[in-house]
């Protein structure tokens, strides 16, 4: 019966309208490009050694998701239902990277590592960010219900900013300034000046006294 209402494509021009819909947006054509990735991952700074761009298209789980969410979020803004939910689900089961198709990702973002990361669905990132695993860009509350459907529940990134792991960043309000880094396991619900560098004061408690003192990390950059 399904045969019979539904033209069943051959895997050919199934790869072919694919391909067609994508080159068919140079812009996302051109957020494709994993090249923030090789600069981040194997750059002057980076310990790792030289790897290759088929390295990041076939095995980073962080391209992956990237990818994913950029084509079903070309098909949410056409108001297509279900099929970019679907798509960016599948991505979360293999990679362990939440992001909702509404989200709007800028040029040349990298994730890695990547897993535990969530990404609401009213976030926009800038150009040139990096976010590492664990990190949730969410709502600040959702008592709201349907009537925050088409309001800005979740923060706005702006370009060359870093978040590290397990940093959590929330509210439509919340705007993180450009070029700033959020430190692991910080908790924002505010915006941040550009240029900021935010991290979680960590204190010292020795187990045989009562004594305590802050352990210094402004060597954070």
């Amino acid at each position: 019966m399904f045969q019979k209402s539904y033209k069943i494509l051959s895997t050919e021009k199934l790869n072919n309208t694919t391909f067609s819909f994508v080159i068919s947006c140079p812009e996302l054509a051109e957020e494709s490009w994993c090249g923030r990735f090789v600069n981040v991952l194997c750059g002057e700074k980076t310990l790792r050694r030289p790897i290759s761009i088929s390295e990041i298209v076939l095995s980073y789980p962080g391209y992956y998701a990237i990818m994913v969410n950029r084509i079903a979020h070309e098909l949410y803004k056409l108001n297509i239902p279900l099929i970019p939910r679907i798509m960016t689900e599948h991505a979360h089961s293999l990679t362990g990277i939440d992001i909702h198709p509404g989200a709007t990702l800028g040029k040349y973002l990298m994730i890695d590592h990547g897993t535990g990361i969530v990404i609401g669905e009213t976030t926009v990132i800038g150009e040139h960010v990096q976010i590492y695993q664990g990190v949730t860009l969410g709502a600040l509350s959702t008592h709201g219900g349907q009537s925050l459907k088409n309001v800005k529940r979740h923060p706005t990134i702006e370009d060359n900013v870093t978040i590290y792991s397990n940093a959590s960043v929330l509210g439509g309000d919340t705007v993180v300034g450009e070029g700033s880094i959020i430190g692991g396991n910080t908790f924002i619900i505010k915006s941040v000046p550009s240029g900021t560098i935010v991290n979680n004061k960590a204190v010292m408690r020795f187990k045989y006294s009562d004594t305590a003192e802050d352990f210094n990390q402004n060597e954070f950059k």
